[in-house]
């Protein structure tokens, strides 16, 4: 885990706010563009805090893919 100077859940919440609804793939190429080093571990952990908190829904779409959209 690297030293960030905006927090990814942050940048997660941007994006997904931005977007309205996006999915894992789409997200992770939005992050590559403002973070240079990350992993889908990392990605992943903040969707669950996000989930847990309230501020996200997270749906699965298939075997590797999930939907990701502010909650209601």
């Amino acid at each position: 885990m690297m030293w960030r100077t905006r927090p990814l859940k942050n940048a997660i919440l941007e994006i997904v706010s931005r977007k309205g609804a996006t999915t894992l793939t789409s997200l992770m190429n939005e992050l590559k563009k403002t973070y240079n080093e990350f992993s889908q571990d990392e990605v992943l952990d903040a969707l669950m805090r996000l989930e847990v908190r309230g501020k996200i829904t997270v749906t699965e779409l298939g075997r590797d893919n999930l939907r990701i959209e502010l909650a209601r």
